[in-house]
């Protein structure tokens, strides 16, 4: 019965210290990764990389409500593990340390990153709107001169190629 039972509580043990490195590791990257993200200067006319900033600063705002709850848990894991004599490597007291303020720098510059391109993001929903504006006057004026000089008369000569004809225009506009 012992020899069924055994396992158990090693790995149940394992799987706390794995979920307590793997956690700290995982955070300590994505801090790296974010440090080097919002650092970045977005310019007015860096589409790309003004949508690759908000699709950051997205994924920041999505794991924040888990980030900022995560270092009581972690801690509380700590010391279910010391009460069973596991002795936590200091490195994991250090992360446990210095992670959570890195997180509240990292929140404020992504905070000022979002003021930053405020501005560029409403500038690219002028140049948007602007550009349905334009193709909805081409399209208007396609329908108006196709509906005019279309081969819909019947005495139209060679109507499959006057079709053709305007089936070419419509691909080079």
């Amino acid at each position: 019965m012992c020899r069924v039972i055994l396992p158990y509580p090693a790995g149940y043990k394992n799987y706390l210290i794995d979920h307590v490195t793997v956690s700290l590791n995982e955070l300590e990257l994505f801090i790296k990764h974010a440090t080097d993200m919002l650092q970045r200067q977005v310019k007015s006319d860096d589409l790309k990389g003004l949508i690759e900033m908000m699709t950051f600063l997205s994924q920041v705002r999505a794991r924040q409500e888990y980030t900022d709850d995560m270092a009581e848990p972690i801690k509380d894991i700590i010391e279910l593990l010391k009460s069973y004599a596991y002795e936590v490597p200091q490195s994991i007291y250090a992360m446990l340390d210095e992670l959570p303020e890195k997180w509240i720098i990292i929140k404020k510059m992504a905070i000022k990153m979002k003021q930053h391109i405020a501005p560029l993001q409403a500038n690219q929903i002028v140049n948007i709107r602007n550009q349905i504006i334009d193709m909805e006057k081409k399209q208007h004026e396609l329908r108006e001169r196709f509906l005019r000089d279309a081969p819909f008369r019947y005495d139209t000569k060679e109507p499959y190629v006057e079709l053709d004809n305007w089936a070419l225009q419509l691909r080079k506009d």
